[in-house]
């Protein structure tokens, strides 16, 4: 019996008042279906009304599951397999109120181990290639900023801000009204709290930007409330991705890309991998734990009750460290003092000057040590020359709308005074 047959009896089309209520997913619905499919298969009976009413008139009913079991190995059935079996029964008899207690079925032990692993930038460089502009914006939006699948396709256009020069700050809320259903996002956020927020790369805030006026000029009308990603067919335009429709066209992306490769029948690479990615990243750019397991939607103490105005300059501080370890597409060049040497070295070896001789000729005709040359050629090199100290206060007291325009100079917060102003630092 196929998956459409069985949704046709009764005590099968139970399930479906989990899926509108939101317990359960279409997917989950659709897996629990094939599972009882199977038991009537393998048991001889020609429908699940039937086998229901045989199991209704079995007096020792934890007798008989925990027999099956045995029963079921016999016939050579996998005992991952039967632990599926068992779930969606117990999903089944519980809906059509078949007393059992399943404390006594004592089933077989089964660890599946997936070997998955973050992609790296050439294996993401590759999916981006071969991508459509929203998808490309929906891989570097989850890339950069640890979102989970089901965060990412609850996300509405008011959920992001570019309000920032370089990056884009995403807010993730516990629970979502979509079409008049209520949706949890993915993360287990505190009680206390109904969101948290995270941030994107300038990359993908401008991949983002470029997604949106694609829509716009494909006529679709963008409100605050519209979704961040939606369907590309004209008629669908406006509607929400569901989780199963994302897992579909992930998969179908990473075999166009070639990188399909599967363990105990999963991609390596699946989609969840995406969030390894920015985990790992964030850890190379020397992110503080707090920080980074907060914007990754980590529950626990991190940051919890302390997301506000002042704190928001150091979350900033915080994700800019990892801009160019996050960044696929045009990863910022990283510069060490002894990159700096080598560059120099290689320059002046063609005049026949060693590196060791330039530094020490130009420390002594400048009148400074070695290791501050080297720091001030490393700064010139980023292009963020020190100003010189001005010898007269340098905290300055700022209203809030000054405090973006402030920051973006170089400014840091101080503190926020009780009048509700802020100050800040050069």
């Amino acid at each position: 019996m196929n998956v459409e047959e069985l949704k046709k009896y009764p005590s099968i089309r139970r399930f479906e008042k989990l899926v509108n209520r939101g317990r359960i997913t279409t997917g989950t619905y659709e897996n629990y279906v094939k599972y009882v499919g199977q038991y009537c298969d393998l048991s001889g009976y020609d429908n699940p009304e039937i086998a229901l009413e045989k199991i209704n008139g079995i007096e020792d009913k934890e007798t008989y599951f925990d027999d099956l079991i045995e029963t079921l190995r016999e016939r050579k059935v996998s005992d991952a397999q039967i632990v599926n079996i068992y779930k969606g029964l117990k999903r089944w008899l519980t809906l059509n109120k078949v007393d059992i207690d399943w404390r006594e079925i004592i089933l077989p032990s089964v660890e599946v181990k997936v070997e998955d692993r973050a992609p790296t930038k050439e294996e993401l460089k590759k999916l981006l290639n071969i991508a459509s502009l929203r998808t490309k914006a929906l891989i570097l939006v989850a890339s950069s900023s640890g979102m989970r699948r089901n965060a990412l396709v609850t996300l509405k256009v008011e959920d992001v801000k570019f309000d920032y020069p370089d990056v884009a700050r995403v807010i993730v809320k516990r629970h979502y009204i979509i079409n008049g259903k209520k949706f949890r996002s993915g993360r287990k956020i505190s009680k206390k709290r109904s969101l948290y927020v995270t941030f994107i790369t300038p990359e993908a805030k401008a991949m983002l930007e470029q997604y949106l006026e694609q829509r716009r000029l494909l006529g679709e009308t963008i409100s605050k409330d519209s979704p961040l990603f939606t369907s590309i067919r004209h008629k669908e335009l406006g509607n929400f991705l569901s989780k199963e429709y994302v897992d579909t066209h992930w998969g179908r992306l990473l075999r166009k890309a070639g990188l399909d490769m599967k363990s105990e029948g999963h991609f390596v690479l699946h989609f969840h991998t995406l969030k390894k990615y920015a985990e790992t990243q964030f850890i190379n750019a020397g992110v503080k734990p707090s920080y980074r397991e907060f914007w990754l939607g980590h529950k626990g103490a991190y940051l919890e009750s302390s997301y506000f105005r002042g704190e928001e300059v150091k979350h900033l501080e915080e994700y800019r460290k990892a801009i160019d370890f996050l960044s696929v597409i045009e990863a910022p060049i990283r510069l060490t003092p002894q990159k700096v040497k080598e560059t120099l070295r290689e320059i002046l070896a063609k005049e026949g000057i060693t590196i060791d001789f330039a530094i020490e000729k130009a420390s002594k005709k400048l009148g400074i040590t070695k290791v501050t040359l080297l720091d001030k050629m490393l700064m010139q090199a980023k292009g963020k020359v020190k100003k010189k100290k001005k010898s007269k206060d340098c905290q300055v007291i700022v209203n809030e709308s000054e405090l973006e325009s402030y920051l973006a100079q170089g400014y840091h917060f101080v503190t926020t005074l009780p009048s509700g102003k802020i100050v800040v630092e050069d």
